[in-house]
């Protein structure tokens, strides 16, 4: 059940907000009406609504109240937002507010609506090349440094694209299109619970990957779309605050990172832009083979052996975690990462220039964050050059001032 539905348990005292289809929610008056469910995460739930007042859609996400409380996100995406002229990178805020329920106070962000990467990799056909997709990744993290913003850590599902048309997605129309979502009826098994505290029923999530295909079928045939960086929970400005608890999964956390949490179990580590380019360079593997780089799973475990893997791929070893690994460092050398990344070679029919894009990669996974490329230098590699898509957006400039 947990695989198409948020857990239950998370609707309590610091909880999830108890949200249902059709609920009127925003500052006085409210003006954004709850139609459909994109999603759910460990902190929030996402939701597709209108805006009756401006007359579109929006979507809405709706934090649990125990994270609502001191969270930086509609600071980070209020400072992100982009120029008028501009093309946007990060995911647009429209509005941000607090709604009270018996579970707390949480904060909802009112964005524009998006699909996940992944949903928009899987439509056929797409115009849009994997190169310029990436590189649209790419300049988006170069846009959130020249800001002075840490992502905190790129995957997969941080990663967007803006849909289509979306402001003809009426209620009605939406619900004549797909159908009414599947729900389980919520009931407490403790009588003294307070029915408030969860709603009545949990829905299923649209599945925004159809409704794409069924409302705009040549959506990935026609212009290609703008690609989003979202989900800025663990984002943070990096001249005026300390890195949050590190966010980002295990598979595409740098070795920094890892390294100070072994040590000392610490749930935050030395993070900065420098260590969004390993996590960088991890997304824009899976994005071009759809594997992850340094295998397992998702829930793979915090170890030395994971430590050990990060090395063989830089073909370096620090003499503090030679020490901590009672190893020798000298064991870990250039060849050994040749070997690493001969096993990992990128077919030209899987990638465009899948060597140039393994070789770019190389420059990135650095074990010393100092010596690791910028974001700017990383859009000015050779893997870049020359890259005439249509879904690549105003050439940066040479100073990067364009966002300044």
């Amino acid at each position: 059940m947990e695989e198409c539905y948020e857990n239950s348990s998370c609707y309590g005292p610091g909880g999830l907000c108890p949200v249902r289809v059709g609920d009127l929610l925003g500052p006085d008056p409210p003006r954004y009406r709850v139609a459909a469910k994109l999603g759910w995460g460990s902190y929030a739930t996402v939701w597709l609504a209108r805006d009756i007042v401006g007359s579109k859609t929006v979507a809405l996400k709706i934090v649990e109240a125990a994270s609502s409380q001191g969270s930086t996100e509609a600071a980070i995406l209020g400072r992100l937002r982009a120029p008028p002229s501009v093309e946007p990178l990060v995911l647009q805020l429209f509005d941000a507010f607090t709604v009270t329920s018996p579970n707390g106070v949480h904060q909802v962000l009112v964005t524009e609506p998006v699909m996940l990467l992944q949903d928009y990799l899987s439509l056929p056909g797409r115009r849009m090349t994997t190169r310029a997709l990436m590189r649209q990744v790419v300049e988006g993290v170069a846009f959130m440094h020249a800001r002075g913003i840490a992502h905190g850590g790129e995957s997969p599902t941080n990663i967007g694209v803006a849909l289509p048309e979306p402001d003809a997605f009426s209620e009605i129309k939406l619900w004549k299109r797909i159908g009414a979502p599947d729900v389980i009826p919520l009931l407490a098994s403790d009588p003294t619970r307070d029915p408030a505290s969860f709603p009545p029923y949990i829905c299923e999530a649209l599945d925004l990957t159809e409704f794409v295909r069924q409302w705009v079928p040549d959506f990935a045939t026609r212009s290609p779309p703008r690609a989003r960086i979202l989900d800025l929970g663990s984002a943070y400005a990096v001249d005026d605050s300390p890195p949050p608890p590190c966010g980002c999964p295990l598979l595409f956390r740098p070795p920094e990172v890892i390294f100070q949490q072994l040590l000392d179990r610490a749930n935050s580590g030395p993070w900065d832009c420098r260590s969004d380019i390993w996590s960088l360079a991890c997304l824009l593997y899976e994005i071009a083979t759809g594997g992850c780089l340094f295998g397992g799973s998702m829930g793979a475990s915090l170890n030395d052996s994971h430590l050990k893997r990060l090395a063989r791929a830089s073909g370096s070893l620090p003499d503090a975690w030679a020490k901590h690994l009672s190893i020798s460092a000298t064991q870990y050398t250039s060849e050994l990462a040749d070997e690493f990344w001969k096993e990992r070679e990128i077919s030209d029919k899987t990638i465009e220039d899948g060597l140039g894009l393994l070789q770019l990669l190389r420059r990135m996974l650095v074990i010393d964050p100092a010596r690791r490329p910028t974001a700017e230098e990383v859009l000015r590699d050779p893997y870049f050059d020359g890259l005439q898509d249509p879904g690549v957006g105003v050439e940066l400039d040479p100073a990067f001032t364009r966002y300044s």
